[in-house]
């Protein structure tokens, strides 16, 4: 039996990095039940904990558990549960614990001839393509049908050991059951096979089928549908935030110069006034009192005139090569704005298409926006629009259950929107905006 115990440390933070560090189980298990203390967050074991133990004692989890073939007959639950119970209240232990966790694992019930069927089966991610053999679909069958029932063997151990199971991560198909134990559940007398039997085990509930026919039509006429729209929504973003920043770098140059032209003038009016006021005061020397002096000084200032008139005229072409170019930037601007408009409209028109289709798979060929699951499909993609646009489909005395509708993978329309993951900032507004949506409906 392997074990893992975390002593009581409810002053620091450094619980998730404690179960981060030791493996992806014990992280996983970290993460999912307990806060960054150690202390139970999930609401089955906070409402088992009336006096708060938990908050204060350490953290067991058992990793595995191993047993000899010669001990452990296929279908008896005794010997490991046995060898568990006497594990975890072993003295050793004893006050070192407030919460004891662990999932459930069909290995410990597998025998010989289990281990050489998954041996002798092919894995699905190396058939290259190929189909099953009927040997090794009737093997696969076999192999499915035996890890459930060694899932629910090892289940009925953690039962007989004094666990109770954890609600919240119950999930589809052949799914590990998580367990929690107290100290105070120890107390007891250990569960006969029978009594563990009885108790029973929580089950997930059972998934609808995939779609099928018309349904299946439909929720592939969605999909095609959400991608596509979808890589237009992003392209228009992108195409968007380049357009914005090509503006904002146009309109920025251009008023900054301008306003450098605008200083300039400014200084060159000053300079300006008073060399036409030193112009007139030479000017009215020589004509009093002629000299070489004077004339050098006129000529001088007469130049400089000159100059800044030259620098006139070029500040005079620049801010009108400013506003040719502002115009012209201006006309691009609304041609694109022209185009995205000519794009909306295509859009808008395909999209009555789409929507007739739709009617008429509905209509003529009975499919069903429920049981196709296309809510979900939309949802997944965050596209609002045409998430409305189905859900105006379904009567109106259904459209609550339809939002809260779980499919074929154990997901409702909320859930399948809150797990998407967003590419850019954009698209997580996007999220946040559709899952708000959600929520209000």
């Amino acid at each position: 039996i392997h074990l893992v115990l975390l002593p009581a440390d409810p002053v620091s933070r450094l619980f998730h990095e404690a179960t981060d560090a030791h493996s992806q189980e014990l992280q996983e298990v970290g993460s999912t039940l307990c806060d960054d203390r150690g202390r139970p967050k999930v609401k089955s074991i906070k409402d088992a904990d009336t006096d708060r133990t938990t908050d204060r004692g350490g953290f067991l989890h058992v990793v595995s558990v191993r047993v000899a073939q010669a001990c452990r007959p296929c279908d008896d639950t005794d010997v490991p549960s046995r060898a568990l119970r006497s594990a975890i209240t072993h003295p050793t232990l004893q006050g070192a614990w407030t919460l004891a966790t662990s999932i459930a694992d069909a290995n410990v019930y597998f025998t010989k001839a289990d281990k050489k069927l998954r041996e002798r089966l092919r894995p699905r991610w190396n058939r290259d393509g190929a189909a099953l053999t009927v040997e090794e679909e009737a093997a696969e069958k076999e192999k499915s049908k035996r890890l459930e029932e060694c899932m629910r063997l090892d289940s009925r151990t953690f039962l007989r050991v004094g666990y109770q199971q954890i609600p919240e991560v119950l999930g589809p198909g052949v799914h590990a059951n998580w367990f929690f134990a107290l100290p105070r559940f120890l107390n007891e007398d250990m569960l006969s096979d029978a009594d563990a039997f009885e108790v029973g085990l929580l089950k997930y509930p059972e998934l609808p089928p995939e779609p099928e026919g018309a349904n299946k039509k439909l929720l592939d006429l969605l999909m095609r549908a959400c991608y596509s729209r979808r890589d237009e929504l992003d392209t228009r973003h992108r195409g968007t935030i380049m357009l914005a920043k090509k503006v904002n770098q146009m309109r920025t140059a251009i008023a900054l110069t301008r306003r450098q032209i605008e200083e300039q003038e400014e200084r060159s009016n000053i300079y300006s006034s008073q060399i036409d006021v030193l112009l007139q005061l030479y000017r009215e020397i020589e004509a009093t009192s002629p000299g070489d002096a004077t004339r050098e000084s006129i000529q001088e200032f007469e130049e400089k005139k000159e100059l800044e008139e030259a620098e006139i005229r070029e500040r005079d072409e620049k801010r009108t090569k400013i506003n040719e170019a502002e115009a012209e930037f201006n006309e691009e601007l609304s041609k694109g704005k022209k185009a995205m408009a000519e794009d909306d409209d295509r859009i808008r028109e395909r999209d009555e298409n789409f929507v007739q289709n739709v009617k008429s798979l509905i209509e003529d060929d009975e499919a069903s926006i429920r049981k196709a699951f296309v809510l979900h499909c939309a949802a997944r993609f965050r596209l609002n629009d045409l998430f409305d646009v189905l859900l105006d489909l379904v009567p109106a005395n259904e459209r609550k259950a339809a939002i809260n509708e779980v499919d074929f993978c154990g997901c409702t329309p909320l859930f399948t929107a809150a797990q998407s993951v967003p590419d850019n900032i954009g698209q997580a507004n996007e999220q946040y905006d559709f899952v708000e949506k959600v929520l209000k409906l």
